[in-house]
């Protein structure tokens, strides 16, 4: 590792990416707003913005019939569970479906400082990523 990203006195724990996303997929797993959370543990980039496609956390938190079709969370479902969310404090105010904020002690090494929806680390005049000297 090529520098230490935490304080020496600082205490973390770390979440395998993977195992994240099987929680998020998993529909047994209730409150659903635990499963939108670790959907954005899994996403989440360095600055703690975990962006998703249009319709993309109704198809992560639906459910899957017996038979293999998959019914999507509706818009309401969504919304009740990033509302609940950040009742808690699980993320931030400004958190949305197209892109969830994490607290400020969350962080993630190895991914982009960028986020696309908050135009954070964006040339807002072009909307790409800045060019850093």
């Amino acid at each position: 590792m090529a520098g230490r990203a935490w304080a020496p006195d600082e205490d973390f724990f770390m979440l395998d990416t993977e195992m994240c996303e099987g929680f998020a997929d998993n529909a047994t797993i209730k409150p659903l707003y635990v499963r939108l959370v670790f959907a954005a543990y899994a996403r989440a980039n360095d600055i703690g913005h975990a962006e998703f496609e249009p319709g993309e956390l109704s198809r992560i938190l639906g459910e899957a019939l017996p038979d293999g079709e998959l019914i999507l969370a509706s818009r309401q479902t969504v919304y009740s569970a990033l509302q609940q969310a950040e009742e808690f404090g699980m993320i931030l105010p400004g958190s949305g479906v197209r892109c969830i904020v994490l607290p400020n002690g969350f962080r993630r090494g190895g991914r982009d400082r960028k986020c696309f929806w908050h135009k954070v680390g964006l040339d807002r005049r072009r909307r790409r990523p800045r060019q850093r000297p």
